[in-house]
């Protein structure tokens, strides 16, 4: 999965057992959506490429075998130039992955 608005962006490779947790553990389905997109933030072209290349590069590694960092959100800032990175865990409520409460 990759997201990116204005000048920063997000990605992360799912474990396919779901031992990290999914897509629905990132956020519950009552988050405000009153933020806004891309349509009304808008996006730096070079940053969707930036993400891009690094779903890109999980895919060929995922591809070739090599070592693939399961579950970990990256977080960039193409204008500030930094990176981090936290690992997701699964969410207990959530419908796929936790009990399903």
């Amino acid at each position: 999965m990759g997201a990116a608005v204005q000048t920063a962006g997000q990605w992360i490779a799912f474990d396919p057992t779901r031992q990290g947790g999914c897509y629905h553990c990132l956020g519950s389905a009552d988050r405000d959506e009153g933020l806004g997109g891309c349509a009304a933030l808008g996006i730096l072209g070079p940053v969707a490429g930036m993400i891009a290349m690094q779903q890109s590069l999980a895919a060929l590694k995922y591809l070739l075998g090599a070592p693939l960092p399961w579950g970990v959100v990256h977080y960039a800032d193409g204008w500030a130039d930094e990176y981090s990175a936290i690992t997701l865990t699964a969410r207990p409520d959530c419908p796929l992955c936790g009990g399903g409460d």
